[in-house]
């Protein structure tokens, strides 16, 4: 009798495992096959960005349940966009036992036009009588997301006349604050909110109707019409993907929503300085709080879109810590927003978004060639250190960087003289920005966080012509110091801090309200004036000092 109980007690407890295994074991399956970041594309042989070619013709909301797979109608059409709808208020997964998507239909527009031309031969021939209902023929019109928060669109058959209405590509965009200033996109200013739909988050659709990749804007300038050139630096806008959480406010504001005040500041600079260009070193996003980043991509690069201001971006270490790498948002980048001088950069050296790119002189040809008047130097000054336990804290450039730069500078011709003027910009600081015996202008309230190893990028960017060098990083330091070797030698160069502008990015240190800095370059005398302005009294500006005077660089 025990013996029998004992085996009954082992069958149940048997069954009972692996019962719990294979539920265990499916929830694992669903989780990881529906992970966005691991797994972008499930569902689609179709890029969600390569749209050239392509209609959209059909849509639906579907729930993934470990029942009920997240498997598209038809592996050759259909595909899921790769985003979640159910976040909760914190930018987390509402649930992963239970996740909505977008999925949508694309048919390629060759393979419309020739049902359309045989449908067409048919009828003339009285061999074919066309049915309205013939859903090969249908494509999506009229998309809108009506007053109860739920999708509505019309199919209606192909016109190759109204080739221009239709919809060519879709996305999903999260927060109340979302914009899409990418040409020919439109973003529907209603959000979704079906029953089936578990976030918290605010969803938006934006569509594309029209094909139109951006080329990178040539910077150029007539110099005997413009005297002066001025460049806006943006350090450290560190956005989120929703309203972003302010941090260490100063002053401090009643219900503050961190995107929302910076930007209201960032767009009152734009509007006092009116700038020719704009250089975002670094901590654009905040990866903690961007589950989309192309969602936060596109609040950056916003302001500058609109008022078509070229603009250059560079890495920081917390950029690709959301939904996208390095490669991602560059490719993003240089294929979908207009005024944007960013690029990926040779891959075969270290780091993304290593690249150098001019200013030229329209009125002043070389050889039928426009001179550049000013080069600007962008480095990947990358993350954390690749052995934090023998070198602990930050990376550093690298060699293959720096011979990359040096190559380039050869094969541009950059010229070495006091009519040219070039600038050195990346994210985190070299250990000669900590050289404040030599003095500086500015505010130095933090410690300084380069990296441990020097590899001496600050020596060949000085040895390239570099008078500048900005970065950002460090929040509450907004200082220049001209480093040099020693009073008699002539490799001086300015290294300065941007200071940090973005609210949702750590401040403190005694209280630090949020900046920005600006470089204004005459033409003329090649000279260049910097100075900075303050989130509380915008229309003052302070700190001025001359950094370069005909071409070189000046003391104090």
């Amino acid at each position: 009798m025990v013996s029998i109980n004992l085996n009954r007690s082992l069958i149940r407890l048997t069954t009972y495992t692996i019962t719990t295994i294979t539920i265990l074991g499916l929830i694992i399956i669903f989780i990881s096959s529906n992970n966005p970041s691991k797994n972008p594309h499930v569902g689609s042989k179709i890029n969600h960005f390569a749209d050239t070619g392509y209609i959209i013709t059909d849509l639906e909301i579907k729930t993934c349940t470990i029942f009920n797979s997240c498997s598209p109608k038809d592996f050759k059409t259909w595909f899921k966009i790769p985003k979640p709808l159910n976040y909760n208020s914190n930018g987390k997964i509402f649930s992963r036992l239970s996740q909505q998507y977008i999925f949508i239909q694309k048919r390629k527009i060759d393979e419309l036009n020739k049902l359309i031309h045989e449908s067409d031969s048919k009828l003339k021939n009285n061999k074919y009588n066309h049915d309205d209902d013939d859903e090969s023929y249908k494509v999506m019109t009229s998309l809108r997301v009506n007053q109860d928060g739920e999708i509505d669109f019309i199919l209606e058959n192909f016109n190759p006349t109204k080739i221009k209405d239709y919809y060519l590509n879709l996305d999903v965009l999260f927060g109340e604050d979302a914009v899409d200033p990418r040409p020919n996109w439109n973003l529907i200013k209603s959000p979704i909110f079906e029953k089936s739909i578990q976030g918290e988050i605010p969803i938006y659709l934006t569509f594309k109707t029209f094909e139109s990749n951006p080329e990178p804007p040539k910077l150029t300038i007539s110099s005997s019409r413009q005297k002066n050139y001025k460049i806006i630096q943006v350090a450290d806008l560190h956005f989120s993907t929703h309203e972003g959480i302010c941090r260490d406010q100063f002053p401090e504001i009643e219900n503050c929503k961190a995107d929302q005040r910076t930007l209201k500041f960032l767009n009152q600079i734009l509007d006092i300085e009116s700038p020719d260009l704009v250089l975002l070193t670094g901590d654009q996003i905040f990866g903690e709080d961007s589950f989309d980043s192309i969602t936060t991509l596109l609040k950056v690069v916003n302001p500058f879109v609109l008022r078509k201001i070229p603009f250059a971006f560079m890495f920081g270490n917390h950029d690709d810590e959301g939904s996208m790498s390095r490669s991602e948002i560059m490719q993003f980048l240089e294929s979908q927003i207009p005024y944007s001088l960013s690029s990926h950069g040779p891959t075969d050296i270290d780091g993304v978004g290593n690249y150098i790119f001019q200013l030229f002189d329209q009125d002043k040809n070389d050889d039928d060639n426009e001179l550049p008047l000013i080069s600007f130097y962008v480095l990947d000054s990358h993350k954390y250190s690749p052995n934090p336990k023998l070198m602990p804290g930050y990376d550093w450039i690298k060699e293959s960087q720096l011979e990359y730069i040096i190559k380039e500078s050869q094969r541009l011709s950059i010229p070495q003289t006091l009519k040219h003027l070039s600038f050195g910009l990346f994210h985190i600081p070299l250990p000669e920005h900590g050289n404040l015996h030599q003095g500086f202008i500015g505010n130095y309230k933090e410690a300084i966080t380069a990296p441990r190893h020097n590899s001496h990028a600050r020596d060949v960017l000085q040895k390239l012509g570099i008078s500048i060098v900005t970065v950002g990083h460090d929040h509450c330091n907004d200082y220049c110091v001209l480093d040099s070797k020693n009073d008699n030698s002539n490799d001086k160069i300015w290294l300065c801090y941007g200071g940090a502008m973005g609210e949702g990015g750590y401040g403190g240190y005694g209280g630090t309200t949020r900046r920005l800095r600006i470089f204004n370059v005459d033409l003329e005398e090649m000279s260049v004036q910097s100075y900075k302005r303050l989130e509380t009294s915008p229309e003052k500006s302070f700190d001025h000092q001359i950094l370069v005077t005909k071409g070189e660089v000046v003391s104090y």
